[in-house]
């Protein structure tokens, strides 16, 4: 939808054409990585989550971006999690999940420049505990028992949303 909006709808014209196309190619990638992942559990015969249904909060081009963003630094932080933890019992998996690592990153630079900051560049990526990463989907973005799991709809495969931190004192 967001790569719709910036070819032909509300927000075409916002940026030039090679950006657009870039957000084009991104959304391919993603298709690809995500086969990656679905074609990896089913080698080991793990069920697959359906579809969920979502609600983002997108108003405008600025949330479709940092909602981008956000999404593209928890799958980063979620694959660094996922490579050391299957390092040791599955290593055919390192190849796969690590090259997706750079295409991941340039998107994550391409939506910087976006938001007309410079390309973030830092010595590491932040490694996130896939159970943050999921409870963060779910508490943002995963319509509630919306997804299909082994043939019922409920959470994200065994993952639940843990609730959102309280501060009670500075």
């Amino acid at each position: 939808n967001g790569h719709n909006n910036l070819t032909t709808g509300g927000w075409s014209n916002l940026y030039p054409e090679s950006i657009t196309d870039t957000i084009g190619s991104m959304t391919a990638q993603a298709l690809v990585h995500r086969s990656t992942s679905t074609d990896s559990l089913s080698h080991y015969q793990k069920p697959l989550v359906g579809m969920c249904s979502y609600n983002f909060a997108i108003a405008n081009v600025d949330d479709f971006v940092d909602i981008a963003l956000t999404l593209i630094l928890l799958e980063i932080g979620l694959l660094l999690d996922v490579i050391g933890t299957v390092v040791l019992s599955d290593p055919w998996l390192i190849g796969p999940l690590a090259s997706t690592l750079g295409s991941k990153s340039r998107m994550a630079g391409m939506v910087n420049m976006m938001q007309d900051h410079m390309v973030a560049a830092a010595p590491r990526e932040a490694m996130i505990p896939a159970d943050l990463v999921y409870s963060y989907a779910m508490n943002h973005y995963v319509v509630g028992n919306s997804c299909p799991v082994g043939g019922t709809t409920g959470d994200l495969g065994g993952y639940t949303a843990i609730p959102p931190l309280t501060v009670t004192s500075a």
